[in-house]
């Protein structure tokens, strides 16, 4: 399906999905697949996983394969969303794109030891889901918000409250810190100017519908919740790159983000410097794209 899709061949993609024949997920309506049951039990597991004397080895098997389940589903549920919007379906492109959303949540909070490898691809695709969630949003045909509410949202991961502070310390105590991903990625974003600027050029409101800006707000508290300070315009960026967005795709999202930070910097103990440099590094980082954008039009 995957080839298939590269290729563009969305309409023999879609006949191949009708094929898949587990958890519902070769029906056209993302409704229909048996979310829960797919998450549950790993779940459990993975929570019983804290103390590993109470996972025998046929469980730890069981849990290992439940999560290499979940991971093909969420690529499965990405790839029928490209498969809907290249096929003009936006409706069910939304329903699609919402179901990857929290599939990729659940493997990235709920069951993360055994994808330790599949960490930033995870990132990189919980991002996409997030923006294009956002883009499709008015298309929503179940009448429903953006159901990507997850525990990424409410701050119940590993005890975290929302804000910069948070995001440089929960992946560090929680495990995944190990990895050193600050040293990893440092200098990741080239083309972007580093660092807060003074007197950074400002950019006009962003307005969006309440389900665009659900679905900001969703990834605004992913990324500060969970990334470091210095992750969080790699983190935009690499997914920029991976997908080959375009600045449309990620300028409501950017423009949602320092509006955000203009009108929540007096809720900050620290006199809101930490806002005030996180909002610098997003807009030092629109203004960038939209000059590169300008450029490259004239090459």
């Amino acid at each position: 399906m995957f080839v298939q899709i590269k290729n563009k061949s969305f309409s023999q993609a879609l006949d191949t999905s009708k094929q898949i024949g587990y958890y519902n997920l070769n029906s056209l309506n993302a409704r229909d697949v048996d979310y829960k049951e797919l998450v549950d039990e790993s779940t459990r597991l993975y929570s019983k996983y804290e103390d590993p004397k109470e996972l025998n080895d046929k469980e730890k098997k069981r849990l290992k394969n439940l999560t290499f389940i979940s991971w093909r589903a969420s690529l499965i549920c990405q790839y029928k969303f490209e498969i809907f919007k290249a096929l003009d379906h936006p409706g069910r492109a939304f329903a699609w794109i919402d179901l990857a959303s929290r599939l990729f949540s659940h493997l990235i909070f709920d069951v993360t030891s055994y994808l330790r490898s599949e960490f930033d691809d995870l990132f990189m695709r919980k991002t996409y889901s997030s923006l294009m969630m956002s883009k499709f949003a008015d298309n929503n045909f179940t009448g429903e918000g953006p159901e990507d509410i997850t525990r990424e949202n409410s701050g119940q991961i590993s005890g975290e409250s929302s804000g910069e502070s948070s995001g440089e310390n929960s992946r560090e105590n929680s495990g995944e810190g190990s990895r050193e991903r600050s040293g990893k990625h440092s200098g990741v974003t080239s083309g972007v100017t580093s660092g807060a600027t003074s007197g950074a050029t400002s950019v006009e409101d962003s307005g969006g519908s309440s389900g665009e800006n659900s679905a900001f707000m969703s990834l605004y508290n992913f990324i500060t919740n969970h990334l470091s300070s210095s992750q969080h315009i790699w983190c935009i960026n690499k997914t920029r790159i991976a997908y080959n967005l375009e600045i449309e795709d990620l300028k409501p999202f950017l423009q949602f983000w320092i509006k955000h930070c203009d009108e929540t910097k007096d809720n900050h103990s620290d006199g809101c410097t930490c806002v005030a440099k996180m909002k610098n590094r997003v807009v030092t980082y629109l203004n960038t794209l939209m000059i590169n954008k300008h450029f490259s039009k004239d090459e």
